[in-house]
C-alpha cells in the first residue's frame, strides 16, 4: 500500500533479504517481484515467499525482511519494510504463538499473529516499553481463535514492544512462551513517517521524510543538539516539502533534526533523527616526476582522501621556484587553483618550465597546497621537482699531446650561438690563469710541466651583445706525458652507447659498448678502469679490452629527466705511469610497458533513448567494463542534455531534460591506467512536450487502424 495515489502508474520491486544474524542459508528466498500500482490507485497485491529452512538444531529464532523500492516521478514513497519471524521448533512447545507483527493504521496499531496448531484457551496481549522490559496499562485476554489485536491513543514517535502469550487451563491457567515484537508508532494520517539523512557530507546534510495522508499546511524542520534537547535554528517549508537541506555543519560532531506537522499554526506530533557530520576530503601533493630537463614541464599529483562531492571543489596552491632561480615564466608562479569535478579522487597539475641558451645552476619548482573550503589538507602539503640546466658545454676531452712532455691538448663540442671560447687552466687548488681564446673546437696548451695533472676548464662565449656573456662552460682534468713516456690516447675524444630499459645485467652482464686507446710507447700495455660516474657500481669494463658492461637489475626510462644522457662514465686508459681520460655517455632506450589486456564493454549495448522535456526520466544504468590494466575511468562524450546529471561512480544518467534537442550521438566511453579506451554509441533525443503528444496519438490512431484491418483480414 502507498502513502498516496499518483496521476501516474508507480512500480515497485519487492524483494526478501535474511536479518543478521540470519544468513541466507536460513531462508529459501523467492525471487524478486515486480508489482504496478495503476494510476490513482494506493495498493497492488503480489506474492513474495520466504521458506524456513527446517532442521534439527536448536537455535534462536530468525528473521527477515520484505522490502520494496518506489519508481515514480512525483516522489511516491514505496512502503515500510515488513519484518518476518521464523519460529525454531525443536526446543519451543507446540503450542507457541508465532509471527507477531505490527501496522501503523490510521485506526491505530494493528497487531497479528499465528496461533499454535493446537489452539489456545485464550490470547494475553500486552504493551510494553522499547526494551519489554516494563508493562504498560492491564494485559488483554483474547479469545483462543484471536489473530488481531489493535493499540490506540499511543504517543506518535515513541518505540514500544507488544506481548503475545498463549494462555491455556481454567481456574489455575497456565501460560505459554511469549512472543514479542518491537516497533515505532506513526499516525500515518497525521504524522510524518520515514524521516532519515541521506546524505551527510560536512557541507550539507540533505534530511528526508514521507508526508501524512492528509497533507500540512507546512513542515517544521529544526535542527538541534545530539539530545535533541537545544533548538539551533527553524524553517518553516511548505506543506508539500520532503526535504530540507542543512550548510555550516561542523565536522564529526553529531546533530538531531526534528520535523514537525503545521495545521493552523500548530504544530503536530514531530520525527526526530540523528546523524554526525562526516569529515571534509583532505587534500595532498606529490611530485610526480623526480626531476625534468629545463623546457619540460614539471607534473604534480594532488590527491583527494575521498571523492570530490556533488558540484564539485577547488583547491588553492601556489607555485614557487628556487631562490635565484630563472626556470618558471613569471605568469606560472603565484597562487592558482585545481578544480575536481564531482566523484574526482585525483588530478595533475603541470608547472611549465622555461628552456634558454643559459649556463646557469640546477634549480626547482614547489608547489604548496594552501586552505580552502570543502576540503582540509593532509600531511603531504608540499612538493618540489629539480630542474636540470642543460646548457652545459658537452664533449671536452683534455689529454696529453703525442710525442711531447709540456702541453696538453684540449677538445670539446661545437656549442650553438658561441662565435668563441676561452680555455682556462690551474693545478692543485690553485686559481684558473686569465686563458687564452680559440675560434675552433680544439686548442692546445703549451709551457706546461711534464708528468703533471691540470684541470681545464673551456667557456663557450656569445659577443653578439656587444657584451661576451657565457652560454656553457664545463672544466676536466689532464695529465701532461712524463718524458720517454706518452700517454695513451683512445680513438674518439668521447663515446656514446645505449642501453635498453629493463635490460638486467645481476645474472648475466649486459654488453653495453667498446672503447679502444692506443700507447705509441713500445711495450707499454694499455689498462682501462672507470673512474667516474659509476654510482652503484652498475657498470664494469674489461681492463684488457675495453669492454664496456652493465650488471645492474634494470633501468627505469621514465625516471630520468634526460634518458639521452642518463649515465656519464669517465673512463681511464693507464699505461702504469700515465693515464688519459675520456667521457663516455649511456643512453637508454624506451621499451613499451604496455599490457595486451584492454578493456572492454564485452557484448553490452545501449538502446537509443528518447526522453520528454520536463519529465524526469528512469535512471539509466549505463554499462560496467572489464578488463585492461589498473583502474578503469568512466566518461559520456558530449556532455548529458541539459538537465540531466551523470555520475561516473555509480554509472547512472537520471534527471529530468530542460531542453528539447534531436538525436544526438553519444558515447560511453572507458579508459585504463595505460590509455587504453573501449566505447559503446547510443542516441539521446529530448522531444517538446506537446510533439511527444501528437506523437502518442498518432501511435493510437496507426494501432486502431492496424487491429481493423487485421480483424477485417480474418473475417475474409
Amino acid at each position: 500500500t502507498l502513502d498516496r495515489a499518483s496521476s501516474e502508474a508507480t512500480t515497485l520491486t519487492v524483494s526478501a533479504a535474511a536479518v543478521s544474524p540470519a544468513t541466507a542459508a536460513d531462508f529459501t528466498l523467492s525471487a524478486n517481484r515486480t508489482l504496478t500500482v495503476a494510476a490513482g490507485a494506493t495498493a497492488s497485491t503480489g506474492a513474495v515467499t520466504v521458506t524456513g529452512v527446517d532442521n534439527s538444531e536448536t537455535a534462536a529464532d530468525k528473521e527477515g525482511t520484505v522490502s520494496a523500492t518506489a519508481t515514480n516521478a512525483q516522489g511516491i514513497t514505496a512502503p515500510s519494510d515488513v519484518t518476518l519471524t521464523i519460529a525454531d521448533d525443536e526446543g519451543r512447545h507446540a503450542t507457541d504463538i508465532t509471527n507477531v507483527q505490527v501496522s501503523n493504521t490510521a485506526a491505530g496499531a494493528v497487531v497479528t499473529w499465528t496461533l499454535p496448531a493446537t489452539a489456545p484457551g485464550s490470547v494475553r496481549v500486552q504493551l510494553a516499553n522499547n526494551t519489554c522490559a516494563t508493562d504498560f496499562g492491564t494485559h488483554t485476554d483474547k479469545s483462543g481463535t484471536a489473530t488481531t489485536h489493535t493499540f490506540t491513543g499511543l504517543t506518535s514517535h515513541q518505540t514500544y514492544c507488544v506481548k503475545v502469550t498463549p494462555v491455556t487451563g481454567g481456574e489455575a491457567p497456565v501460560t505459554g512462551n511469549t512472543a514479542t515484537q518491537t516497533w515505532t508508532w506513526t499516525n500515518p494520517a497525521s504524522d510524518i513517517s520515514n524521516l532519515k539523512v541521506t546524505d551527510t557530507l560536512a557541507t550539507g546534510s540533505v534530511v528526508t521524510w514521507t508526508l501524512p495522508t492528509t497533507a500540512p499546511a507546512n513542515v517544521r524542520v529544526q535542527l538541534l543538539n545530539n539530545t535533541c534537547t537545544t533548538v539551533w535554528g527553524t524553517t518553516d517549508k511548505s506543506g508539500t516539502a520532503t526535504t530540507h537541506t542543512f550548510t555550516g555543519l561542523t565536522v564529526g560532531q553529531t546533530y538531531c533534526a526534528r520535523v514537525a506537522p503545521v495545521t493552523g499554526g500548530t504544530a503536530g506530533n514531530a520525527a526526530t533523527v540523528t546523524w554526525t557530520a562526516t569529515a571534509l576530503p583532505a587534500a595532498t601533493i606529490a611530485a610526480g616526476t623526480s626531476s625534468v630537463t629545463e623546457g619540460t614541464d614539471a607534473e604534480f599529483t594532488v590527491t583527494l582522501s575521498s571523492a570530490a562531492p556533488s558540484g564539485g571543489l577547488t583547491v588553492n596552491l601556489t607555485v614557487e621556484e628556487s631562490t635565484n632561480g630563472d626556470y618558471v615564466a613569471a605568469a606560472n608562479e603565484g597562487d592558482k587553483t585545481l578544480d575536481f569535478a564531482e566523484g574526482d579522487t585525483s588530478k595533475t597539475y603541470d608547472v611549465a618550465t622555461v628552456a634558454d641558451m643559459n649556463d646557469e645552476p640546477n634549480g626547482s619548482v614547489t608547489v604548496t597546497l594552501k586552505t580552502g573550503t570543502d576540503y582540509t589538507l593532509g600531511a603531504e602539503q608540499s612538493a618540489t621537482v629539480a630542474v636540470q640546466d642543460d646548457d652545459g658545454l658537452t664533449g671536452l676531452a683534455v689529454v696529453g699531446t703525442s710525442g711531447e712532455t709540456t702541453k696538453l691538448s684540449v677538445s670539446w663540442d661545437a656549442y650553438g650561438g658561441a662565435e668563441k671560447y676561452v680555455v682556462k687552466w690551474k693545478t692543485g687548488g690553485g686559481s684558473y690563469n686569465t686563458g687564452e681564446e680559440s675560434t675552433t673546437t680544439s686548442h692546445e696548451i703549451g709551457g706546461l710541466t711534464a708528468g703533471t695533472s691540470y684541470t681545464v676548464e673551456v667557456s663557450a662565449i656569445d659577443t653578439d651583445t656587444g657584451l661576451d656573456m657565457v652560454l656553457g662552460k664545463a672544466e676536466k682534468s689532464g695529465t701532461t706525458n712524463t718524458p720517454g713516456n706518452s700517454a695513451p690516447a683512445f680513438g674518439s675524444r668521447s663515446y656514446r652507447f645505449s642501453l635498453a630499459e629493463n635490460a638486467d645485467g645481476s645474472t648475466t652482464a649486459v654488453d653495453v659498448g667498446t672503447v679502444t686507446a692506443t700507447d705509441v710507447d713500445t711495450g707499454d700495455t694499455v689498462a682501462y678502469s672507470i673512474t667516474g660516474g659509476n654510482s652503484g657500481g652498475k657498470f664494469a669494463i674489461g681492463a684488457s679490452t675495453g669492454a664496456i658492461t652493465y650488471t645492474g637489475s634494470g633501468e627505469d626510462y621514465e625516471s630520468f629527466a634526460n634518458p639521452d644522457t642518463a649515465f656519464s662514465l669517465t673512463v681511464r686508459a693507464s699505461d702504469g705511469t700515465v693515464h688519459t681520460e675520456v667521457t663516455v655517455t649511456v643512453r637508454v632506450t624506451d621499451v613499451s610497458e604496455r599490457s595486451s589486456s584492454r578493456p572492454s564493454f564485452g557484448g553490452e549495448l545501449i538502446g537509443n533513448r528518447t526522453y520528454v522535456q520536463g519529465v524526469q526520466i528512469e535512471t539509466l544504468q549505463l554499462p560496467a567494463a572489464s578488463g585492461g590494466d589498473g583502474s578503469l575511468r568512466y566518461a559520456l562524450e558530449p556532455a548529458a542534455p541539459e538537465g540531466l546529471t551523470l555520475d561516473k561512480t555509480a554509472r547512472t544518467l537520471s534527471g529530468t531534460p530542460s531542453a528539447p534537442q534531436g538525436a544526438v550521438r553519444y558515447a560511453w566511453i572507458v579508459t585504463d591506467a595505460d590509455g587504453d579506451s573501449a566505447r559503446l554509441f547510443f542516441t539521446i533525443a529530448v522531444a517538446e512536450p506537446h510533439r511527444a503528444m501528437r506523437r502518442d496519438a498518432a501511435e493510437l490512431s496507426l494501432a486502431a487502424v492496424a487491429r481493423e484491418t487485421m480483424a477485417s483480414a480474418v473475417e475474409s
